[in-house]
């Protein structure tokens, strides 16, 4: 509690507010929840001690105790009040005795005083409150990673998972591996990258010490300092639109997915599904951004721009992407790296006999090979370790629904893709075990392989086109997806040495980062580098992202199909 803060209430309480001084109190109580906390505390307890000081004042006048004060009428209003009864020869006294009162009775009354004083300072508050400030549009920080702390006008904290955030209070990730997820109760959720600063605001309001919002709203208002942004919003009430403010441009949101970014000379913001309205705050200028465009607002600009280079490339999203696989070569032992995204990363097929080309885009691996990167994947450990996250995506044909064939109890997965070096160590991989899909990723919070590793729900796996992906945010959610919807069940760990049994839970979180990758491990397909986890099947398409793609972006994907001829036969959602 602040010096200033006391200062006030305790001026409030003892009647010595000065008018100024009351202005001041109406004004914090106004604009600081913390406050308002801090003074229905401070009128519990003025109201406890007034309580038990007025009892004892009572107690002290009825047993006519020396210090209660002149009580002139207490023995003449006892004598009408109390008539005099005989027990034998000796009468009872003239004045009325005490009535007795334990002394918890005091502490009680005491109390609801108190709750009926915070009951009716609630009310007050709430009714000169905006609706901004409601409950329903306070967030909350659902996840995080790294250096994140909450900002308040009391003092800095550090942030943890499930902590309420109050109007005015600040999120900041600090550090290079940092990230938070901020949750409304409506299904609103905002990503925040490393170095990203957001402010719980009020839209009715201007921000303090800067430039007035143009635009007010009485729903929810945020004010994005730096950083990166990436926002899924919920429907919002009519009249009542989301607001997100940043220091060039004002975000008007109704419901949408949306990215903004944050540098000191201009906004970017990005629309990927629905659409937003985007003002200039110094020039008032403002522009309607649909899906697949993006405007960059300057100190005096704002200009347009159509489906940029970081958007989508076709039917695909290109923003993150890192690697590219599309089997179109039709011939020979290598398989080409596609995406365009610094050094090529080829594949050297090891046995080209155990493998054959399908016309127009694919290959099938019909015995035992492997598929391996002819370089180190440097490119993928260095653009994940910036962002800690992943999307690890592929097109697939599965030859068999129970893999690896001859398995035996609890054995490893058959690889699909992994980075790895052998079956205990790997940075990641994806893979098909017995009827289920798996993934393992390794941070400094899994082991060295990437246990406990997340599963499918068993008998996913057809011998059918399929699509399937692996996703985890910069907070640490993870999830599978199979033909465009999440199939997660949760975690499983390895095998228990003892009982041979294995740990599940229900968690779709993989805390730590990806500052444990081992770069020198190579990239492979349909086996581990031991030869001993092979796959068989049909692969389309490989990709990987250094971001967790979006639900509707991979459901996209998945409606836009594997894009070969051999794969226009549309897949079955689970």
């Amino acid at each position: 509690m602040s010096e200033p803060a006391t200062t006030l209430y305790e001026k409030y309480f003892q009647g010595q507010l000065a008018p100024a001084d009351t202005a001041a109190l109406k004004r914090l109580l106004r604009e600081d929840d913390r406050a308002r906390a801090e003074f229905a505390e401070s009128a519990l307890e003025w109201s406890l001690i007034a309580t038990v000081a007025a009892e004892v004042a009572a107690f002290r006048r009825e047993m006519g105790t020396p210090g209660a004060g002149p009580q002139p009428d207490d023995e003449k209003a006892g004598e009408s009040r109390a008539p005099r009864f005989r027990t034998g020869a000796r009468p009872l006294p003239a004045y009325p005795l005490p009535r007795p009162r334990a002394a918890w009775a005091w502490w009680v009354t005491g109390l609801a005083a108190a709750v009926l004083i915070a009951i009716g300072l609630a009310l007050h508050v709430a009714e000169l409150r905006p609706v901004s400030e409601t409950t329903a549009h306070l967030a909350q920080l659902e996840e995080l990673n790294g250096d994140v702390v909450i900002v308040a006008r009391a003092g800095e904290r550090a942030g943890r998972a499930g902590a309420n955030l109050a109007r005015g209070e600040t999120v900041r990730a600090r550090g290079p591996l940092s990230a938070a997820v901020l949750a409304y109760p409506d299904g609103t959720r905002l990503e925040l990258a490393a170095g990203a600063e957001i402010t719980v605001a009020d839209g009715t309001a201007a921000e303090p010490g800067a430039r007035p919002l143009r635009t007010r709203t009485a729903g929810k208002c945020l004010v994005l300092r730096r950083g990166r942004l990436i926002a899924s919003v919920a429907r919002q009430p009519a009249g009542r639109p989301m607001l997100v403010a940043t220091p060039h441009a004002e975000i008007k949101v109704l419901g949408t997915r949306f990215s903004i970014d944050v540098a000191p000379e201009a906004t970017e913001v990005e629309t990927r599904e629905g659409r937003v309205e985007v003002t200039n705050r110094k020039t008032a200028r403002s522009a309607v951004v649909e899906a697949g465009y993006a405007a960059r607002v300057g100190t005096d600009t704002l200009v347009l721009k159509a489906r940029t280079g970081t958007g989508q490339t076709g039917e695909r999203v290109k923003d993150g992407l890192v690697l590219l696989y599309r089997f179109r070569e039709g011939r020979g032992a290598v398989v080409r790296d596609d995406s365009g995204y610094g050094a090529p990363l080829n594949l050297a097929i090891q046995d080209p006999d155990a493998v054959y080309w399908i016309p127009g885009g694919g290959l099938g691996v019909r015995s035992p090979t492997m598929i391996r990167s002819s370089s180190r994947p440097v490119k993928i450990v260095e653009a994940c370790r910036l962002s800690n996250a992943i999307t690890i995506e592929a097109w697939l044909k599965p030859a068999h629904p129970d893999q690896p064939l001859d398995r035996p109890a609890q054995s490893p997965p058959a690889r699909i893709v992994a980075v790895s070096a052998d079956i205990g160590n790997a940075d990641f991989l994806l893979g098909q075990e017995a009827t289920a899909y798996v993934c393992r990723l390794r941070t400094t919070g899994t082991s060295v392989g990437g246990q406990p590793a997340l599963v499918t729900h068993d008998d996913i796996v057809r011998t059918e086109l399929t699509h399937v992906a692996f996703t985890r945010t910069a907070a640490g959610r993870v999830a599978l997806y199979v033909n465009g919807a999440e199939v997660s069940r949760g975690q499983i760990d390895q095998p228990d040495p003892r009982t041979k049994t294995r740990g599940f839970s229900e968690s779709r979180l993989v805390r730590g980062t990806f500052a444990n990758w081992r770069p020198e491990y190579p990239l492979l397909l349909a086996n581990e580098a031991s030869g001993d986890r092979p796959w068989l099947g049909e692969l389309f398409l490989v990709a990987i992202y250094n971001r967790a793609l979006t639900e509707p972006e991979l459901l996209r994907h998945y409606e836009a199909g594997a894009g070969t001829p051999a794969a226009r036969t549309q897949a079955r959602r689970p």
